[in-house]
């Protein structure tokens, strides 16, 4: 009996030494046997992403560049719809038997420089106009430098991939900085040189519009507004959204030979507005 005892307790010391040793030491590790399914499966997924994420931003550098080049057909269309507005009223304006004047040019018509539109500079113009031929030359070397410096501003834009906000922004501080080096005159002579729109001009007012209670008509060119020089639609567009609605803003306008200074609420001017090419020559 005793001896049986002796036996249990020995077997209870044994268990009990076993489980402590296994409690320090830990179970024994069991080594792999593959990488398993889901390490596979995990690994393709992270490449797919990867695939779709350099998809998509592909995409997107191909959308900034279609933007871009739109932009810039949008502004094509716009002188293309512009010239062919003006071919047709002088159509409609021979049909009717009217007599039909052309602004800064002879009644004879236009010369065929003007015919074939903007994109060569005419320094013969600028002679005629009053301008010395070193002053002309001046002002057509200054016209090229501009064609050049917006050449590269494209180029940075499109190797940077600038959204078209940024790429207006920075081309108005350009023409901007443009305007101030060389003087607002020789800005005009340089426009009416090369070509392009000069002048902003009223069609038609509105009837209740704030151009009707300022008293703008038919037929003024907007040369400034709120102090700030006029050439371009995309100018007066610009003005107009400035400041405060219906603050009120001084106003230039060329009419019959002379500038009028009236008064207009800013904000919508409630007029048609159109583009014509002038004698240069803006107060």
């Amino acid at each position: 009996m005793r001896t049986m005892v002796s036996a249990a307790v020995a077997v209870l010391v044994i268990a009990a030494a076993g489980l402590a040793a296994w409690r320090i030491a830990g179970p024994r590790p069991v080594a792999p046997t593959s990488a398993g399914p889901d390490v596979a499966v995990g690994s393709a997924a992270d490449d797919g992403l990867l695939e779709q994420l350099a998809d998509l931003r592909q995409r997107l550098e191909d959308e900034r560049d279609a933007r871009l080049q739109l932009a810039a057909r949008v502004e094509q269309l716009d002188e293309t719809l512009a010239s062919r507005d003006a071919a047709a009223a002088e159509a409609a304006a021979r049909a009717g038997g009217a007599e039909l004047t052309i602004v800064g040019e002879s009644q004879a018509g236009t010369p065929a420089e003007d015919r074939a539109g903007p994109g060569v500079f005419d320094t013969e113009k600028l002679i005629a106009v009053g301008l010395t031929a070193s002053e002309a030359a001046w002002l057509h070397e200054k016209w090229e430098q501009r064609q050049l410096a917006e050449l590269y501003l494209a180029d940075q834009a499109a190797r940077q991939r600038w959204g078209f906000r940024k790429l207006r922004k920075e081309r108005e501080a350009a023409r901007s900085e443009f305007q101030a080096e060389i003087g607002l005159d020789m800005y005009d002579s340089m426009l009416y040189a090369a070509g392009d729109y000069n002048r902003v001009v009223v069609r038609d007012v509105y009837a209740g519009s704030a151009a009707e209670s300022a008293g703008l008509r038919v037929g003024d060119h907007v040369v400034r507004y709120a102090d700030s020089p006029v050439f371009r639609v995309e100018d007066l567009r610009r003005l107009t959204r400035q400041g405060e609605t219906g603050e009120l803003v001084s106003i230039r306008v060329e009419r019959g030979g002379g500038i009028d200074r009236l008064q207009v609420e800013r904000g919508p001017l409630g007029v048609l507005i159109g583009r014509e090419r002038v004698e240069p020559g803006i107060e």
